[in-house]
Parts: structure tokens; C-alpha cells; sequence
């Protein structure tokens, strides 16, 4: 397994082990890997696993033999293949990186140099550009400042693109739940923060690609849709909350039936959709005074139309 140098001078560094799952995402696979082969940071250990495509990434990947780590596999889904790259990693700190998505030049670097600097951080996000299917720049996200309370309150996922954590909290709380599809990475984060602070960096390090094939606009089942609400709830019952923040996860179940709501509209599960929604106004009267609850009925009602003003940008029609 081989990781990308631009020095030889990697004793006193820790070793960054960063994944790429990739499914069908061939068009922007090139991107991603260059970006992630170009960091400056000299001890990176590359981890791609293509998860039974039926495109042509496998051809891409066999290009980059002796740059990175690549094998592919039957199809296991994201989070059971993010799994295994971080388990077959030596790194002691880790990432991933979506397979359309891609890193500054000196993300790694300043990422890392902030985990040193500052033991009480188990995490670190950045801010990042959102750019389209073309990679044409659309803005700039100012990540949140963390907030656990807001988080399991509102289900805010705080870490995005370019996140990086110690392996060693990887080992204790364990992987993303594979059974997820919708919010696995919002799970995992409740969990993997009762350990430890997160942090911000409050520069662009990343860039997080939106399009129509991503997942944010798949039609799901309703059994998908419902993920949200089943995952908070299980949070809950399973005591994976902090001890001393419980009182935050108070109206988390009726933010999750928010999202609920959106996700079963967009997939024209109406009726059901409409229970999500009445679930959550019951459970928690004051959300219609946030302006989440707004943002979710706007993005329920007009979908991709909602999205090419959010995002001022052209997304193409699906085909």
C-alpha cells in the first residue's frame, strides 16, 4: 500500500490515511484522485475502493498502479466500504473523501497541523466551495462553529468535505452504521463526538460538487426516508448522547420528521409526507419560527427548482 510523497522527510509526521468509496462516479473520479495526490502533506496514504461500478472506474483506477492503494469489490454500500478502507489503513489520522468531491492543494497539511496544535480536538472541518457538474465555482460554505447542542437538536452536520479525525476514536466508537443510507454520516458524528471536541477551520479547504446524480436528488423508499427518525430515536435509546447534554436531544425526534417530511415529497411519498410534517409541528410547535422549517417546505414543494436558486446554478435536467 503506497502513499503519495512530495518528501522524504516524513519521520516526524503522522501517517493521514484518507478513503475514497466510489460508485459510479467515473465522470469525477480523475478529479478526485489528483486532488488528493497533489497535497503537499508528505505522508498520506491513498485508499480507493471501487464498490462493484459498472462504469469504467476500474480502467481509471488501473492508471494510478504505484500511486495509490485501489481494489474494487461487490457492491457493499458507502458506509461498509468506508469501514474497510479506514480498518486496512495504517494511518493514525483519517478521512475520507467522496468520489466527486475535492481537496485544496494544503488542506491535509494545515488540517494536521492544527491536530497537533491543539490536543482537545478529535476533529477538525473546513469551509468549502460548492462547485457544479462541470466544476465551475457556484460559493463559497462558511461551515457552522460546532455545536453539539444545535447538532442533536437540529440535526446539523457539522463536518463536510476535508474532515479528519484520529484513527485512535475511530477504534473506540467504532464505524458508520452500514444498514444507513440517508444520514450515516450525521449518526456517526453524534457518536464519535461524545469523545472528544470538534473544530472548525475557518478556511476553504475542500470542494463539496453538486449534480443531479448525487444522492441529494435520488427518489427512496420510504423506509429511507423514515431513516432519520428511526436513527435519532435509536441514538437516544441506546444512550449515545453525552451524559451531560441530554436535555439538547429534547425535540430532536420532531427535526428528524422534518427531514423525513422533505425526503418522503421528494420521492412523491405525499400522504406519508404529510404525517412526517405534522409529527414535527406536533412535537415541537416553535420549529415554524425557525427558518429550517421554511427552507424544508420550499425544498419539498418547488425540489430541483428550490436547489438551482439555494446554489445559483444550472443544475441539468435529469435525463
Amino acid at each position: 500500500m503506497q502513499a503519495t510523497e512530495t518528501s522524504t522527510d516524513k519521520s516526524d509526521l503522522p501517517l493521514v490515511t484518507i478513503v475514497t468509496p466510489t460508485y459510479n462516479q467515473a465522470d469525477y473520479l480523475t478529479e478526485t484522485i489528483d486532488s488528493v495526490l497533489a497535497q503537499d502533506y508528505p505522508n498520506i496514504e491513498y485508499i480507493v475502493i471501487d464498490d462493484g461500478s459498472t462504469d469504467h472506474a476500474s480502467e481509471i483506477l488501473k492508471q494510478y498502479d504505484g500511486r495509490l492503494y485501489w481494489e474494487r469489490q461487490a457492491n457493499m454500500g458507502q458506509a461498509a466500504t468506508l469501514n474497510r478502507g479506514w480498518e486496512m489503513g495504517a494511518g493514525e489520522i483519517i478521512g475520507y473523501l467522496s468520489s466527486d468531491d475535492l481537496l485544496k492543494p494544503q488542506a491535509v497539511t494545515e488540517s494536521v497541523s492544527f491536530l497537533l496544535n491543539n490536543p482537545e480536538v478529535i476533529l477538525i472541518y473546513p469551509d468549502f466551495d460548492l462547485i457544479d457538474a462541470k466544476g465551475n465555482y457556484v460559493r463559497t460554505i462558511d461551515a457552522l462553529e460546532f455545536d453539539y447542542c444545535n447538532m442533536v437538536s437540529n440535526l446539523v452536520c457539522y463536518p463536510g468535505p476535508g474532515a479528519l479525525f484520529w484513527k485512535r476514536f475511530f477504534d473506540i466508537a467504532g464505524g458508520w452504521n452500514p444498514d444507513l443510507r440517508q444520514v450515516p454520516d450525521f449518526e456517526y458524528w453524534v457518536r464519535l463526538s461524545q469523545y472528544g471536541d470538534f473544530k472548525r477551520i475557518p478556511k476553504v479547504m475542500s470542494s463539496s460538487r453538486i449534480h443531479e446524480n448525487s444522492q441529494s436528488f435520488r427518489p427512496i423508499s420510504v423506509a429511507l426516508a423514515m431513516e432519520p427518525v428511526h436513527s435519532m430515536a435509536n441514538l437516544i435509546e441506546s444512550g449515545k448522547i453525552r451524559a451531560d447534554q441530554k436535555d439538547c436531544a429534547n425535540g430532536s425526534i420532531a427535526a428528524a420528521h422534518l427531514l423525513s417530511f422533505r425526503l418522503l415529497f421528494r420521492s412523491s411519498c405525499y400522504l406519508t409526507g404529510i404525517i412526517s410534517l405534522y409529527n414535527a409541528v406536533t412535537l415541537r410547535p416553535g420549529l415554524i419560527l425557525n427558518a429550517s422549517f421554511w427552507r424544508a417546505i420550499a425544498s419539498a414543494l418547488f425540489g430541483k427548482s428550490f436547489y438551482r436558486t439555494m446554489f445559483r446554478t444550472k443544475l441539468a435536467d435529469s435525463p
